[in-house]
């Protein structure tokens, strides 16, 4: 955010679009490694919380989801920095709170208890918010003027 502001504040509308596309680049480029670390090490992370198997099984499981959903979830959060500095504060805030509180909570609440899915389908329900605010933000980023 703040150094896609200060290039458009410099006037340097071409600097702060490779800026906000080089943080994207770079954070699409790093999630895989994050990923890969949680994945192989889902074995000593679930251990380190509990000695007890089945915890560690369902910590496993949720370590999974994360990985998948950290994606969308940090590439939202690449891009509303984005947006933010680009002075688009009222949009991302809109965004966020209908992709989170409108969308994810309530699919994580009917998952959770209608649907009998638990804790399992409450952290699948939390890619749901991120996925969304991610194609918005994409969209926001897309139609937005840099200059």
């Amino acid at each position: 955010a703040t150094l896609v502001g200060n290039a458009v504040g410099a006037g340097l509308p071409l600097v702060a679009r490779k800026t906000a596309f080089v943080c994207l680049v770079l954070m699409i480029f790093v999630w895989p490694l994050v990923c890969a670390v949680t994945f192989l090490g889902a074995d000593t992370i679930s251990s380190l919380y509990t000695p007890n198997t089945e915890v560690q099984q369902t910590i496993k499981t949720l370590l999974a989801i994360v990985a998948i959903v950290g994606f969308f979830d940090s590439i939202q959060t690449v891009m509303g920095g984005s947006l933010r500095g680009l002075g688009r504060l009222q949009a991302v805030s809109i965004v966020v709170l209908m992709a989170y509180y409108g969308i994810m909570l309530p699919c994580a609440g009917l998952v959770a208890f209608p649907f009998s899915c638990g804790i399992v389908g409450i952290w699948y329900a939390m890619g749901i918010g991120p996925l969304v605010t991610m194609l918005c933000f994409l969209a926001l980023l897309l139609s937005t003027s840099y200059e």
